[in-house]
């Protein structure tokens, strides 16, 4: 059960219960040898979960923060990466599906369509160089119809598979 690992985890909780759970809002602090870690999350609970609006912070750094069901982000959220990196946007049963935004450490930002964390239906990325891409992606990929701006000013526009300029196409 839930209770049995937070014990054998030494985490603490701080907060509402209802028939032996945590239920109601509260806070749990992470802890490891005795130690806190850093990591902790809180916010609404249902039946020793996460349910509502809640946050999650690793001992990392690294935070989820948003709208949560059985402890997984559902709805609107943000997660941002010790990395620096950033996803804002929907998500269903803890996966990046829907319409969101992407930030990358190294500057490029993605905006679009997501399927299950990846890039997937019609999206936008600008790479830090000033490069840029709009069109069909397919599991991460730029796959299907899509134009592809260099940052010289030259631009391809037409048929991409997996990151690549396949099938009809024209150097503009």
């Amino acid at each position: 059960s839930a209770a049995s690992d937070v014990y054998k985890r030494q985490d603490i909780y701080v907060g509402d219960f209802k028939n032996n759970l945590a239920d109601g809002y509260g806070k749990q602090y992470e802890y490891k040898d005795g130690k806190k870690t850093g990591g902790w999350w809180g916010g609404e609970i249902k039946n020793d979960y996460l349910n509502g609006k809640g946050i999650i912070v690793h001992a990392d750094g690294s935070k989820s923060e948003g709208n949560f069901k059985a402890g997984e982000l559902n709805g609107k959220g943000i997660i941002t990466w010790e990395s620096g990196e950033k996803y804002i946007g929907d998500w269903v049963k803890g996966y990046r599906t829907g319409k969101g935004k992407y930030f990358y450490a190294s500057g490029g930002v993605y905006e679009g369509d997501f399927f299950e964390n990846y890039a997937h239906g019609n999206g936008v990325i600008t790479w830090e160089d000033g490069e840029k891409y709009t069109g069909e992606w397919a599991e991460g990929y730029r796959s299907g119809k899509g134009k592809y701006f260099y940052a010289s000013g030259t631009a391809y526009e037409g048929d991409f598979l997996k990151d690549n300029f396949e099938g009809k196409g024209v150097i503009l």
